[in-house]
């Protein structure tokens, strides 16, 4: 399942088709993409029966499918050959920190780097998680937290 946020209204993506979600429901989950995470396990079984898109997948068209989150975490020197190209000892517990909600963007939204924020905006970096859903398994066979989907991207200059 492709949820997506296209021109402000919850959709599936389906292949290169769209579902906007208030129609495909009859209006039993509505057009904002941020409360389809309110039901979550309803929309998911809602969601598998949807098999077709009533309108062309326009990638453009595409804006942050989590538009007003409630928190936004950060890891930071989460991986080696990013500390090491920043100069910085690898840690033995990544730093977690918070991010305002204001910081995510949309698929094609312009990220400004400017020098005034960025030292060298050649070495900028942007980093994006999202985490959904149920229970994870995690090392050792342990029950933990809650995610399903997890995606990371990256934008270097």
């Amino acid at each position: 399942m492709k949820i997506a946020n296209h021109r402000g209204r919850a959709v599936l993506v389906l292949g290169d088709r769209i579902a906007d979600v208030a129609d495909a429901s009859d209006g039993r989950f509505g057009p904002d993409p941020q409360r389809v995470y309110d039901d979550w396990p309803a929309f998911v079984a809602f969601a598998s029966g949807v098999t077709e898109g009533t309108a062309p997948l326009v990638e453009a068209d595409l804006a942050c499918p989590v538009p007003s989150p409630r928190q936004v975490f950060a890891i930071g020197l989460n991986y080696r050959s990013h500390a090491e190209e920043s100069g910085m000892e690898v840690p033995a517990v990544p730093a977690t920190f918070t991010k305002f909600p204001a910081s995510l963007a949309g698929p094609f939204d312009d990220v400004p780097v400017v020098s005034t924020t960025v030292p060298d905006p050649r070495f900028a970096e942007c980093a994006a998680g999202v985490l959904l859903g149920a229970s994870v398994d995690v090392a050792g066979g342990e029950r933990r937290g809650r995610a399903r989907v997890r995606v990371r991207a990256s934008l270097t200059p």
